[in-house]
């Protein structure tokens, strides 16, 4: 139903902070604690476009980054899940989307002339490279083996012949939504907020919000991805991916940057040699 679609995707950002929230809470139960209110994140959103900002001196990029970096996603969330619009070759726009959206979170931070920033942004874009590249080469393989040219015509379960192409999105995932280990941009503990450093009032709501959407944006590109148009199978896969991201945050350390650069070198070469395995196969059906 279009007008279904159209007000679920109208109300993706109260999903994806109530998404948050449970993200939340599932994590502190795996480590044993109380942890906050589901609506806590509505709380701290509200909270933070209440204040004012503090004066910087920083340019215009510094403004309307944050803006735009949850736009992006926001744009995104038309694609997948929620399939508010549907043209040939959508897949290209939706990659154009989710490499925008990375490059308006860098400029986030080099724009903001704070080494913490900086170097944060630097980081990031060292590993955009590598991921946008392998998220690329992913969904390339799940449309050429659907035989389709849009995202609405993925086969069903078409994950079942293309376990390394979903491997590399599952990576892919984890790097871009900064689950603990993979997070060596912003890596609180050693750059402070990173990015997000000399942010306040409603460019940091903008920011936090945009991580949200981007967790939620991710979770379900994947789910899309994997399931097609069974929905039953598309959300068995969503509680799934999301279980496992909250584990992977909730138990395991944050790896050293080199570590990470590898982690998404292994995911590059396994999408493009499946996309290559697609093609080949492809061309002699």
């Amino acid at each position: 139903m279009p007008w279904l679609n159209l007000v679920l995707w109208v109300a993706s950002p109260f999903l994806a902070v109530l998404a948050d929230g449970v993200y939340r809470k599932v994590i502190a139960r795996m480590q044993s604690r109380r942890g906050p209110p589901v609506v806590q994140p509505f709380y701290d959103l509200r909270k933070l476009w209440a204040k004012k900002r503090i004066p910087t001196k920083n340019d215009w990029f510094f403004m309307i980054s944050p803006f735009m970096y949850c736009t992006t996603l926001f744009v995104g969330l038309m694609l997948v899940p929620f399939q508010v619009i549907s043209f040939p070759y959508d897949f290209i726009f939706l990659l154009y989307v989710t490499v925008l959206s990375s490059a308006f979170y860098v400029l986030a931070g080099i724009s903001s002339d704070s080494p913490y920033g900086m170097l944060a942004s630097m980081r990031e874009m060292r590993l955009m490279i590598i991921y946008e590249t392998a998220l690329a080469a992913a969904i390339i393989s799940f449309v050429v083996y659907s035989s389709t040219i849009t995202l609405a015509g993925i086969k069903d379960l078409s994950i079942l012949g293309l376990v390394p192409s979903a491997v590399a999105l599952i990576a892919v995932a984890l790097v871009e939504s900064k689950v603990t280990q993979f997070d060596t941009g912003a890596a609180e503990s050693e750059i402070l907020p990173g990015v997000s450093t000399e942010y306040s009032g409603r460019s940091l709501f903008f920011l936090d919000l945009g991580e949200m959407l981007k967790r939620f944006f991710f979770i379900s590109l994947l789910s899309s991805l994997f399931a097609g148009g069974n929905l039953l199978f598309w959300i068995v896969s969503f509680v799934i991916l999301f279980m496992a991201m909250a584990y992977s945050d909730a138990t395991t350390p944050r790896f050293t940057l080199h570590t990470t650069v590898w982690y998404v070198l292994a995911a590059f070469f396994v999408a493009v040699i499946d996309l290559m395995r697609v093609l080949w196969v492809g061309s002699w059906a």
